[in-house]
């Protein structure tokens, strides 16, 4: 499971979602790093070796970054999502 560590005001997530493919569970939060949002990613995503990954998580899909190309633009995958739960703002 991907989830936030740390001190209770970086623990901020508002939602959490399992990938269908790999049945593996994320939370994510809005996202407030400065390169995401320029890239135009709404949310940060707690990956499981304690990592962040910038996404945009929607309904049913996941848009997430999973890397960079040589010019330093997002790779971005799409991820199905199941039992998605939002309990704050997106």
């Amino acid at each position: 499971m991907g989830m936030f560590r740390g001190s209770y005001e970086d623990n901020r997530q508002v939602g959490q979602f399992t990938n269908c493919e790999f049945n593996v569970t994320f939370d994510y939060r809005i996202c407030s790093d400065e390169w995401g949002m320029r890239n135009g990613f709404a949310h940060e995503i707690a990956m499981s070796d304690g990592s962040v990954r910038f996404g945009n998580v929607k309904k049913t899909v996941v848009h997430i970054c999973i890397d960079e190309d040589q010019h330093g633009k997002p790779i971005i995958e799409k991820w199905k999502i199941k039992q998605h739960s939002c309990w704050g703002s997106r």
